[in-house]
């Protein structure tokens, strides 16, 4: 069995009672985890990173107490997995309606950027982005609106801009058919890239689910999937940090938009090659029987294909993969790992693969096995 050693977000929010303080990290699931947050209220939507000294910061969704609207929470760990901002984490946002889909980022100075999907003015504007920063002790320093414009924005992503701010990426409704924005903020809360932000690609009928990291150069990379000819196809735009696109308007296909096999690939994933590429995932079905395949690229800074396959290679087939989490290896390949039911455990097990260079898969075919018990296993997000 192979462990991740960038912790592929195998994380979820703890629904114990207050413990003390713990001097480190509990390995021991019958002993008990360490909590990040003592509640028994619901929590949805987590999501986890790193805070840039040893420890994390996570955020959620929690159901008020009136049961009726969402709003969201932050937690910081410290290195030694002790909550520093309460036990029960600290409310980031209660505004009316739901607040909701929370994507995070370090600010660089031991707090963080938060975006969410915010249901305030949802009656004159619909849904919005907005963002806040907290700082290392969990208290706000601003909050500005991302994007105010009608319609709705959905689905933020955050990634860090290098300099303590963020690139928020998001599926807009403001033409009246869904299509990809982004717009950076500062450290300060100066929001850049015009008024309600930038399109990233306008063409097509529908453009959902995007996911963002950052290039290394203080701009970032942005995937996603739109309907094409027989199915769906996997798109990717890299913008700078002053806003412009440096690949084709509308992105760059990475996916063959012009073929029926597989018929849909969606729900892209990225990690930095750490080499100014990335290394993306995807899952496919073939329209054929066939789902849950997954597929890999590597792409170049210059969005160059770096792989011996054109259109993607394959990670794990005929398994029906579902989940899926990815992350650099910080040595220039990246791991993918997911669940499926190939030992007949209906609930699945996790397996895994390394890519190296140029899409090698430097593990078994199928990926290695990560955990074989007789439990449900699940993967988690990380930011």
């Amino acid at each position: 069995m192979k462990c991740l050693p960038c912790a592929l977000a195998l994380t979820t929010l703890m629904l114990s009672a207050a413990t003390p303080a713990r001097a480190t990290w509990s390995h021991d699931p019958v002993l008990g985890n360490n909590p990040v947050v003592a509640s028994t209220v619901q929590k949805n939507a987590r999501v986890m990173t790193e805070d840039g000294a040893g420890g994390t910061l996570y955020a959620w969704e929690e159901w008020e107490p009136s049961g009726l609207d969402l709003d969201l929470h932050v937690q910081r760990l410290d290195a030694h997995g002790n909550p520093l901002w309460g036990a029960a984490g600290t409310t980031a946002v209660n505004a009316a309606y739901n607040q909701s889909f929370p994507g995070i980022v370090s600010d660089g100075t031991g707090g963080m950027i938060l975006a969410w999907e915010d249901g305030r003015n949802w009656a004159t504007s619909g849904e919005d982005i907005c963002a806040m920063r907290i700082d290392s002790t969990g208290a706000g320093v601003w909050t500005v609106n991302i994007c105010t414009a009608p319609e709705n924005q959905l689905r933020p992503v955050v990634a860090a801009d290098g300099a303590g701010g963020a690139i928020i990426a998001w599926a807009d409704a403001r033409s009246g058919q869904s299509h990809i924005y982004a717009r950076r903020v500062t450290h300060d809360g100066t929001r850049m890239w015009g008024d309600g932000g930038i399109p990233i690609s306008t063409d097509g009928p529908y453009q959902d689910r995007c996911t963002i990291i950052a290039d290394g150069v203080g701009g970032a990379w942005i995937a996603w999937s739109t309907p094409w000819r027989f199915g769906e196809t996997i798109f990717v735009q890299r913008v700078d940090g002053g806003g412009t696109a440096l690949f084709p308007s509308n992105g760059k296909a990475v996916t063959d938009p012009n073929s029926n096999l597989p018929a849909n690939n969606y729900d892209p994933l990225m990690a930095s090659d750490g080499l100014g590429g990335i290394f993306m995932c995807w899952t496919s079905d073939d329209g054929a029987g066939s789902w849950g395949d997954l597929y890999g690229q590597q792409l170049g800074a210059d969005g160059s294909v770096l792989s011996r396959y054109s259109t993607g290679f394959p990670i794990v087939t005929g398994k029906s993969a579902y989940g899926k989490v990815m992350c650099s290896d910080l040595r220039g390949g990246a791991f993918v790992a997911w669940q499926d039911a190939r030992t007949g455990n209906s609930q699945g097990h996790l397996y895994g693969q390394h890519i190296g260079y140029g899409g090698t898969l430097d593990w078994s075919a199928g990926g290695d096995t990560l955990t074989n018990g007789a439990g449900t296993d699940a993967t988690d997000s990380h930011a």
